[in-house]
């Protein structure tokens, strides 16, 4: 019950961050780029299929998707103790 709680809260602020990353690529305050690349990442530790199709199209990019692979493996663990 935990675990769906948290990746429902992880997808939504994950979608609702991508919609302030479109505004903010309009809107002069909002760091929209930042964000995007944020509501992105919140949401392949949630999705599957976008996490499959996120990983296959990053690896063109070693460094970003070094960071990924590491800040995704510390968040796998972090889910973990939410599985009980």
């Amino acid at each position: 019950m935990k675990a769906e709680l948290l990746r429902f809260t992880f997808l939504s602020l994950g979608v609702i961050c991508v919609v302030i990353g479109i505004l903010g690529l309009v809107l002069p305050l909002i760091p929209g780029i930042l964000t995007i690349f944020l509501g992105v990442y919140l949401i392949t530790l949630t999705s599957s299929p976008f996490k499959e199709w996120f990983e296959k199209h990053i690896t063109r990019y070693p460094k970003v998707h070094h960071h990924y692979k590491k800040n995704h493996e510390h968040m796998k663990g972090f889910f973990s103790l939410f599985k009980k």
